[in-house]
């Protein structure tokens, strides 16, 4: 039972953190596990102001995306078009730039999305095929065969680091749709494809940086 337990936030009391599931569990199962939010990309979100709305964007600036959001201008006079960029807009079909099959637009003609032929979800891991895990350092190959992988200075950790700049214990990956890496309170912290942060989602070719070390996470099907 003990995985099925988590951590109570410092300064709310058990109903009102007993709330925050509800709303976290639902965005990251909807936007970073089906919609497979990637850091860099937009996310248009509607009803900004309502509990899904405000976690939806607070976990997607989290992870380095672009939101958008939409709210009622009466009630919310602050939160109107002035104060938002405004969306980009989408070509028409056959216009320069445009995608063939696009959010919007029908499949270009014998396209086919992937997973359509096995009815699953378009980019996902269709039953019964494997994905594999490895990060490359200084040209070696470590595999990932658990779920989570730690990397630190320690020889405790799953795979050892050789470099004063990076902690015993500096950050830990985590494998899934989609995989994760999560700073474990390292002094110097972590850079993912150029960013400072403490959590990031992981796609791959992403650089990780520790101290002065660069890390490549890989993944594949098969």
């Amino acid at each position: 039972m003990s995985g099925l337990k988590t951590y109570l936030p410092a300064g709310l009391p058990i109903p009102e953190a007993g709330a925050v599931p509800e709303t976290f569990f639902t965005v990251w199962t909807n936007v970073f596990e089906r919609g497979r939010l990637q850091a860099g990309e937009s996310l248009l979100v509607h009803g900004g102001s309502s509990g899904i709305g405000t976690t939806a964007i607070q976990l997607a600036r989290a992870f380095g995306a672009t939101v958008y959001a939409t709210v009622g201008g009466a009630a919310y006079p602050g939160a109107g078009a002035a104060s938002a960029p405004p969306m980009p807009s989408a070509p028409p079909p056959g216009a320069p730039g445009a995608r063939p099959g696009g959010y919007g637009y029908p499949p270009a003609a014998g396209a086919q999305r992937p997973g359509a032929a096995g009815g699953g979800l378009a980019g996902a891991p269709q039953p019964g095929s494997r994905t594999r895990h490895w990060i490359e350092i200084n040209g070696a190959r470590h595999q990932i065969s658990r779920a989570t992988l730690v990397l630190g200075r320690s020889t405790e950790a799953d795979v050892r680091i050789d470099d004063p700049g990076v902690s015993r214990r500096h950050c830990e990956i985590r494998t899934g749709t989609p995989s994760t890496i999560q700073d474990l309170g390292s002094t110097n912290g972590i850079v993912v494809d150029g960013q400072h942060t403490t959590r990031a989602t992981l796609r791959d070719g992403s650089r990780i940086v520790v101290g002065s070390t660069t890390i490549i996470y890989r993944q594949a099907e098969g």
